[in-house]
């Protein structure tokens, strides 16, 4: 009801006063609107088509940005054909078919009077089903004017209801406004920070525990055991404490409006600050799930010396050492081990400046991923082989933290992440080991699982090999992974370098990659320009098609399943005749639209498919990836009407 009256109220005031109308749930970009007032000041009215439908037999005009002069006829021409449909359509039909987008198709689209229409990106550059707005990277639309985030009944305002819990509330908020006391959140209510002069003493010894979360179904048994057990048993009089439950840790926090007890629901920050309070309250070490213990640990990596420490008690210098103990206060922070003793004044700064959002504190450097994504991930109880010792992580991206754990651990591999500034620490690397620098590795599948083959060939017929880049090839003329040596400094245009597998004491071929901000061109560049000094070799999983049209293909059977396995239903995938633009395919039946089907470079793939007599027959969004395929949305429909709608499903 309410979507409707938004719907309608937006063209009585551009009726009466002319103007901009934009959703609450587009964000600007920064530019000058005026740009759009002086493309429409022919017409007087702009709107344009939302995304993945202008020139297509499903075009869609949207709502969300409109322009209007005052008392425009086709502002006057929407209301009275709204004012007409609306007894007879509401009750059957959906918002978007009576006051929403596909009621301004119906009746604007094909009337002879003039009207603006922008180019798509202005104003919607992706499609606008976006459940967690902190996904997109605004800089990558330098064209836009706005980016919108939802549409109507998407959920969106979930996100919004959630997004305070992102914001730390000191004392000074308790204190203007009080009804922030009396909150219930997720694990309890706010515990006011104790005021300067008004800390608990604390201090004291640290605690012998350690504390890890992890709130998984399928857990890291190899990894927690290596402390809950090893550790243990070799470091007589320590104890250890998993958090596996947020019941267990139900109670009053400085920082509780930014914990939730939903998966996937706090960030890496509202993490790190759950572990501080946790250990400030119970006193011991915080160990992230993503740091095993090794007795031997000599070969760990440093962002500087001794800044990892060591995780031997009995080691000088250790993190867990008698010295450690008695400071009452230790970390370790590339490896984001935090230890302290109860109610310690040196945590309770640090927690202090974390909210306060001190820089020197948020931007520490890590080489291990957070609890914010390990705490939560499943991870397989099987194990494979590999044929290397370490994984580097180099994309810098949120799409490779969840892959990246998945097989460093089924591969039972340690994997570290560089961010820039200390890239050239994997260059110190001895071991053989695997240099990941684009994400995009981690939607080939059958790439990944062809790696521990193209190794193994490589040291039965090459011996001493130094370097194979893994690569992706379109275009190529046939299907499959192969392994070849590289003969040019450049490869094929149609190729892709994704990453690379380094030989033992050859991570030093690696180039400077410190502040540089063309990453993966200066890579592969300095490599392949010593094509003929070195022993490169290449593999690379090949494709008939070129990227888009590959991807496509590729994403069908995924669709088909994801339907068959949450809906039951067989999504219309027969066709005589296609037609393709750019990412996107559209396919006929005896000259009738079929389906349509896009993957974006994030392989999202969006299908719309259509029944014989061209009403809508089902739609999803499917996202790819190494660790599995989620569903974003599923619709199924029947007689126009949605008859099964799923959202944030893993198939």
């Amino acid at each position: 009801m309410y979507q409707c009256k938004a719907d309608i109220l937006r063209l009585e005031i551009l009726w009466r006063e002319g103007g901009v109308y934009i959703d609450a749930d587009m964000v600007w970009l920064h530019k000058d609107l005026q740009d759009v007032l002086d493309l429409c000041k022919d017409t007087g009215f702009f709107c344009g088509f939302e995304p993945d439908t202008k020139d297509k037999p499903y075009s869609v005009i949207g709502n969300s940005f409109l322009a209007a002069t005052p008392k425009h006829p086709l502002v006057d021409m929407l209301i009275k054909y709204i004012r007409a449909i609306y007894p007879h359509k509401r009750p059957y039909h959906g918002v978007e078919w009576v006051t929403g987008p596909l009621a301004y198709t119906k009746c604007i689209s094909h009337t002879k009077m003039p009207w603006t229409i922008p180019p798509q990106i202005w104003f919607y550059p992706k499609f606008h089903y976006v459940p967690n707005p902190d996904a997109i990277n605004l800089a990558d639309f330098p064209d836009s004017y706005a980016f919108q985030f939802g549409y109507t009944c998407s959920g969106l305002e979930g996100w919004v209801a959630n997004s305070i819990r992102r914001c730390t509330l000191d004392s000074y908020w308790l204190d203007k406004c009080p009804q922030l006391k009396d909150l219930d959140w997720p694990l309890g209510k706010l515990a006011a920070f104790p005021k300067e002069g008004e800390a608990p003493a604390g201090g004291g010894e640290i605690p012998k525990v350690i504390h890890q979360f992890a709130f998984q179904g399928q857990k890291p048994d190899r990894w927690i055991k290596t402390w809950a057990e090893d550790f243990v048993r070799e470091n007589p009089g320590w104890s250890y404490k998993c958090w596996t439950s947020m019941t267990e840790l139900k109670g009053d926090y400085f920082c509780c409006n930014m914990y939730n007890d939903q998966p996937w629901q706090m960030d890496s920050m509202a993490m790190r600050l759950l572990s501080l309070e946790v250990i400030y309250r119970h006193g011991g070490y915080h160990v992230p799930l993503t740091s095993p213990w090794r007795k031997d640990c000599s070969s760990m990596p440093a962002l500087d010396e001794g800044s990892a420490g060591l995780l031997d008690p009995n080691a000088d210098g250790s993190i867990f050492g008698a010295e450690a103990l008695s400071h009452g206060f230790a970390e370790a922070e590339s490896l984001r081990i935090v230890g302290c003793a109860k109610e310690s004044p040196q945590c309770l700064e640090k927690i202090r400046r974390i909210m306060m959002m001190d820089t020197r504190v948020i931007n520490e450097r890590f080489l291990t991923y957070p609890d914010s994504v390990a705490a939560y991930l499943d991870f397989p109880d099987w194990t494979r082989f590999l044929g290397a010792s370490e994984m580097w992580d180099l994309c810098n991206h949120p799409a490779s933290e969840r892959a990246m754990l998945a097989w460093s651990y089924d591969s039972t591999v340690p994997c570290y992440r560089l961010s820039d500034g200390h890239r050239g620490l994997v260059k110190e690397s001895q071991q053989r080991c695997i240099v990941v620098t684009d994400p995009e590795l981690f939607y080939f599948k059958s790439l990944i699982d062809s790696i521990p083959g193209f190794i193994s060939k490589l040291d039965q017929e090459c011996g001493s090999w130094q370097v194979m880049l893994i690569a992706l090839e379109y275009e190529a003329g046939l299907e499959g992974s192969v392994l070849y040596k590289l003969n040019t400094a450049t490869g094929s245009p149609n190729q892709k370098y994704i990453g690379a597998v380094f030989n033992s004491g050859w991570a030093k071929l690696i180039p400077d990659l410190d502040g540089v901000k063309d990453v993966q061109g200066t890579f592969y560049s300095s490599l392949m320009q010593q094509h003929d000094k070195l022993r490169i070799h290449v593999g690379c999983e090949k494709f008939t098609h070129d990227r888009a049209l590959a991807n496509i293909y590729r994403s069908i059977p995924s669709i088909t399943h994801a339907f068959k396995v949450v809906a039951n239903h067989e999504p219309p995938m027969d066709f005589d005749s296609q037609e393709r633009s750019g990412n996107t395919l559209k396919a006929f039946k005896n000259g009738n639209t079929r389906f349509e089907l896009q993957v974006d470079n994030e392989h999202r793939a969006t299908y719309r498919g259509f029944n014989e007599d061209g009403a809508i027959n089902s739609e999803i969004r499917l996202v790819d990836g190494h660790a599995g395929k989620r569903i974003e949305w599923l619709k199924v429909f029947f007689n126009h009407q949605v008859v099964l709608e799923k959202h944030n499903v893993n198939v």
